[in-house]
């Protein structure tokens, strides 16, 4: 096997996620008790584990259902829904060895490019992340005021708080700085038509409901299948208190410094937690099955694929 720069850069990439996950790990061992975490992770709720199965159906659903609307609406491309949803289950089980979303939305652009153009699956990922990222910072900034009431009103609430508003101020002088950017060829090419794609997104009416009320949903559902995983095991986090500090961990969980966020979602939720006096052992063995959660969504949304689905595909950059 010959070792070129390319090469070496992608394996040098990966080990230093890699590390950093391991080393998140390691902190996280550190100050815990690895007898009982394990111990932790046991399935003791039949409740629990119902409602896990019920989020992670309607997860699945929703996230597969605004990637179809976003290719149909803006780039005027029919895929099955089925067609998505088997390529959405196998990044949500690849991935899991990946960095972060980054690894995710490659493995997801490169299996759709089979079906469509490569600018298209490109696109069509990166505006679905974008808009994923951005139904995110908008939940963690309206749960602000929850947060200072129920969790914390001292740094822990200027840090989010600054994230928040960093996060929606960075978007909002992207979107200014449009005109700017077509000045140059470079930037014009690939950040240019990336904004167009999402403000496009955010305001043709056919998408309103797909694109950005699913997206606030997911998040939701998201904090609440971090409740349920709890609840799976026999801890009850607090379905309020997932709301209010899940949402913030899964965006620091989502930087591409690590393997699928593994172990810095860990520490995030340890720390978050840690400020209601919750037991790090029984956040991080819940935080654990959030965690394995994605290979089951991910074998139900393959599954879901495998049944034919007739009808013609069509499909036109614009």
């Amino acid at each position: 096997m010959i070792f070129t720069a390319g090469r070496l850069k992608a394996v040098g990439v990966f080990v230093g996620r890699l590390g950093v996950s391991a080393f998140a790990v390691w902190c996280i061992l550190r100050f815990t008790e690895i007898d009982s975490i394990w111990a932790n992770l046991k399935l003791s709720s039949w409740l629990g584990c119902v409602i896990l199965s019920l989020l992670m159906v309607s997860h699945v659903l929703l996230c597969v259902w605004r990637w179809r609307a976003i290719l149909k609406e803006i780039f005027n491309c029919e895929v099955g829904f089925r067609r998505l949803s088997f390529l959405f289950g196998i990044s949500e089980v690849v991935g899991n060895v990946l960095p972060s979303f980054v690894g995710m939305d490659l493995l997801r652009a490169g299996a759709l490019a089979r079906s469509v153009s490569i600018a298209v699956a490109a696109r069509s990922v990166i505006c679905d992340r974008i808009l994923g990222l951005l139904t995110l910072v908008i939940v963690m900034t309206c749960g602000l005021p929850g947060f200072a009431v129920f969790i914390d009103h001292g740094l822990a609430l200027y840090a989010v708080s600054g994230l928040c508003f960093a996060a929606l101020f960075g978007f909002l002088a992207v979107v200014l700085a449009r005109p700017w950017l077509r000045r140059f060829r470079v930037l014009a090419n690939t950040i240019d038509p990336l904004v167009g794609d999402v403000i496009r997104a955010l305001s043709t009416r056919a998408l309103i409901v797909p694109a950005f009320v699913s997206g606030l949903l997911i998040h939701i559902i998201s904090a609440a299948l971090l409740w349920a995983s709890g609840l799976a095991i026999g801890v009850d986090l607090g379905l309020v208190y997932c709301l209010l500090i899940g949402p913030a961990a899964f965006l620091v969980s989502a930087a591409p410094i690590s393997l699928a966020g593994w172990g810095v979602r860990e520490g995030a939720l340890a720390a978050g937690f840690g400020l209601v006096g919750a037991d790090a052992n029984q956040v991080i063995a819940s935080s654990v099955l959030y965690g394995l959660t994605t290979f089951v969504t991910g074998a139900f949304a393959m599954v879901l694929g495998l049944v034919p689905e007739s009808g013609p595909k069509r499909c036109q950059l614009v």
